[in-house]
């Protein structure tokens, strides 16, 4: 391929590896316009095109479809041609290289959850906290040292306030953790159910390809296949399991362990059932494992006349002491539910 000089270009100028700045450069007669369609400055008026060569400027790189979209915080430097490395118009975006969470997010809530962390979101709810607290602390050894002219009874309520502000907010915090483990790494996601009940066809219809080896005969699946998808922007880590039966195949066995392991270390389980057929012993097995779990149940088979219906399930679910559950009535032949 041969490049002129009008030819724009922009390349990664430092080691595609963690490190504490990353720098892309941009090079050629459109570089700085380039760098005006991504670039924010804080208060939104700086506008690239228009500053002098050889200055630096703070600010973020966005999303240039959604401008409101931070993508990064960075500074930006500015030199025009000819003094400059390439002597043409060139923009060096200095970018954060070693926020290993920004760098390796899995999906769309991922990528705002590390940018709105790298902007200080949480770091600013701990530090207000903990100066709130240190603040209280001297008020009170300030009163033991002196009780004489330091009356303390007055900040008594005050102080109870403040406790429980500071109890709600570190609770809130603590319980937004596991959401945050869930947004960054992905929800672990467990198909289950008996043998033959539409487990492998769901796994190959949410993946759009034939991964998992789907036929008539039960007991086809024998271990357990992962596969990461995205949908709507969330990042579901989807592991289709062996059928949950009693056997004496030893191969067999030790699948429907894995598929048991596999629901219990789950974060949503969607369990399915056949609802052309009546329910057994080896599907109320299966929802009682779930038992807490957040679960979608799907009855699967929806194109062949139903034996079992929604409210059989339910009725089943509460004498088990499952968890709430969403039913869906469903049809992985048809793509239908």
């Amino acid at each position: 391929m041969i490049y002129y000089d009008k030819d724009t270009i922009a390349a990664i100028a430092t080691a595609v590896s963690p490190s504490g700045i990353g720098i892309v450069r941009i090079s050629g007669p459109d570089a700085v316009e380039a760098a005006d369609r991504i670039f924010r400055s804080p208060g939104g008026k700086t506008v690239l095109s228009e500053v002098p060569s050889h200055t630096i400027h703070y600010g973020f790189i966005t999303d240039p479809e959604d401008r409101d979209e931070v993508l990064d915080e960075v500074l930006v430097s500015v030199m025009r041609a000819p003094r400059s490395y390439t002597a043409e118009d060139t923009v060096e975006i200095n970018c954060h290289g070693g926020v290993l969470a920004l760098i390796e997010s899995k999906n769309e809530y991922a990528l705002r959850n590390s940018v709105s962390q790298l902007r200080g979101s949480l770091f600013n709810v701990i530090r207000t906290i903990r100066e709130e607290m240190l603040l209280e602390a001297a008020h009170i050894e300030a009163a033991l040292d002196d009780p004489e002219h330091y009356d303390y009874e007055e900040f008594i309520p005050q102080l109870d306030t403040l406790r429980n502000s500071w109890s709600e907010q570190i609770s809130r915090l603590i319980d937004t953790a596991d959401t945050g483990r869930l947004i960054r790494e992905g929800i672990r996601t467990a198909i289950v159910g008996r043998p033959n009940a539409g487990k492998s066809s769901l796994l190959n219809l949410l993946l759009g390809e034939e991964r998992a080896i789907v036929t008539d005969i039960a007991g086809t699946t024998r271990d357990v296949l992962t596969e990461t998808m995205n949908l709507e922007g969330i990042t579901l880590i989807v592991t289709d399991t062996a059928g949950i039966r009693e056997t004496a195949d030893p191969v067999e066995k030790i699948g429907v362990e894995r598929a048991k392991k596999s629901l219990d270390e789950a974060d949503l389980v969607i369990s399915v059932i056949d609802s052309s057929s009546s329910v057994t012993e080896e599907d109320r097995e299966v929802i009682r494992l779930a038992g807490e779990k957040k679960t979608i149940l799907l009855l699967n088979k929806s194109d062949l006349p139903a034996v079992t219906e929604a409210e059989e399930i339910r009725t089943m679910a509460q004498e088990l002491k499952a968890g709430d559950m969403e039913i869906i009535s469903f049809s992985a032949t048809e793509k239908t539910g």
